[in-house]
């Protein structure tokens, strides 16, 4: 192959690239139903007991109640493949603050080890982290950060 035809082909694929980045970029949907989006499939991923939705969703810099809980992905992944939790978010109206979104909704869990829960006042925050689309364009996602759970709630949880 010639040096004007691998030029072309090079063309032709960089043309088609930064079209599809280009569809991408233009259909961009506001952040509430990005974070809808991301928490539906969280919870459908780690139901059929697939963790890459919900480690997707998880912050590296996760807290718990204000504290520190780094995520190990694999002992997530492993939980997730082995207990097929179902966690149901009942009601999901993200409110977003700058570059904060704030999700407050009972959550029902169902989770072999510990029966069936309902834990209510739930609040997750998510914020704004940094990603790659297609691996090589840096875009911001949304991400959970942190989970405050009432005191009762974590006590009846568990108990």
């Amino acid at each position: 192959m010639n040096k004007k035809a691998i030029g072309i082909g090079a063309l032709a694929l960089l043309v088609l690239v930064g079209i599809r980045v280009g569809m991408d970029l233009s259909s961009r949907q506001d952040d509430r139903q990005l974070i809808r989006q991301a928490l539906a499939s969280a919870t459908e991923s780690s139901k059929a007991g697939q963790p890459g939705g919900a480690l997707d969703l998880l912050s590296k810099n996760l807290t718990m109640n204000s504290e520190s809980m780094p995520v190990d992905r694999q002992t997530v992944a492993k939980f997730i493949r082995d207990q097929k939790p179902v966690v149901e978010v009942d009601k999901v109206e993200p409110q977003i603050i700058g570059e904060e979104g704030r999700v407050i909704t009972p959550v029902s869990l169902s989770l072999g080890i510990f029966g069936e829960k309902t834990l209510p006042n739930v609040t997750m925050i998510f914020a704004k982290e940094d990603d790659r689309l297609y691996g090589i364009i840096p875009v911001k996602k949304w991400r959970m950060t942190e989970i405050r759970v009432p005191q009762e709630s974590w006590t009846s949880l568990i108990n």
